[in-house]
């Protein structure tokens, strides 16, 4: 796992903690992020935001059962503005097909 990201498994269910400086997010069944709330509140001052819906320049979005989506559409239109491209016409470019590992990474998993 990178820095920062803190994993374990609880109650038969795994709970993730990601940190990025004074902000914390929980990925966990709703038991389990009452059980991580509990326990930080007694260390920390603790103020719970609800679900996320932006982190470090995503938006993100979750309905429960049915998916996630996160999306850097407004980070990409902000690059855009920023260096004159606002009204560039998109282009489909050619992708190669197959997998291509980079050498020398061995944690890489195959995902299709």
């Amino acid at each position: 796992m990178d820095g920062g990201i803190y994993f374990r498994w609880v109650n038969d269910s795994p709970i993730f903690l990601t940190l990025y400086v004074d902000d914390i997010v929980i990925a966990a069944t709703t038991e389990n992020i009452k059980l991580v709330l509990t326990e930080l509140t007694k260390k920390f001052e603790v103020k719970d935001l609800g679900n996320v819906s932006h982190l470090l320049s995503m938006e993100i979005k979750y309905v429960p059962g049915q998916f996630l989506s996160i999306s850097q559409r407004g980070y990409i239109g902000r690059i855009l503005e920023r260096f004159k491209m606002a009204n560039c016409k998109a282009t489909p470019i050619p992708q190669a097909k197959g997998d291509f590992p980079l050498p020398g990474d061995p944690d890489r998993e195959t995902v299709h």
